[in-house]
């Protein structure tokens, strides 16, 4: 073969890789530093719900449709939550984002930058629930990071989500892009 070592991250990728005629692939899972991402019973959940996504802000992400979706709730609560984004803030879609989120009003949805491991664990420990609207995901490290904390996941049951979240134990894996259903 052209390239002698080739490992695929998920069996998702696996099977895809397979499927284009790559039979010599190896399967090795991304990990995470469980030192760093943790349950930490010390901090405390927000008073106010807080809906938290982290990775990059790209449009395969949907981070525009996290952000239709998620003023949905914000009417329904009365704007008691709130929605943070953390991830690299450049691009052409980031300002195309936070343009959207101008347009629709959105009073409690905020963006952060890249953070040391200590600050985001801190933050994953405080939300109420982990977000993802993505299209596309081969593997989610965000997903193994909420999991170690204990953070219930809302995504779409799409690649290898599956491998990562187990639906209703304490994610929730729902039909892809059914708006109605997120």
């Amino acid at each position: 073969p052209r390239f002698p070592h080739l490992f695929a991250n998920s069996g998702y990728t696996l099977k895809e890789l397979e499927l284009s005629g790559i039979l010599h692939a190896k399967l090795v899972f991304n990990g995470i530093d469980l030192s760093a991402f943790h349950k930490d019973e010390s901090i405390q959940k927000s008073e106010k719900p807080l809906f938290l996504y982290t990775g990059r802000i790209l449009e395969h992400k949907a981070n525009i449709l996290l952000l239709k979706m998620y003023k949905e709730v914000e009417t329904a609560l009365d704007g008691n939550c709130e929605l943070v984004q953390v991830g690299q803030q450049s691009g052409s879609y980031f300002q195309r984002c936070k343009a959207y989120e101008k347009e629709l009003g959105l009073k409690n949805a905020r963006y952060i930058d890249l953070l040391p491991h200590a600050d985001l664990n801190k933050l994953y420990n405080q939300a109420w629930l982990f977000v993802t609207s993505a299209f596309f995901e081969t593997f989610s490290n965000s997903h193994m990071e909420s999991a170690a904390c204990a953070l219930p996941t809302l995504s779409w049951h799409i690649g290898a989500l599956p491998e990562v979240v187990t639906h209703k134990e304490p994610g929730l894996l729902i039909r892809p892009i059914d708006e109605n259903q997120f």
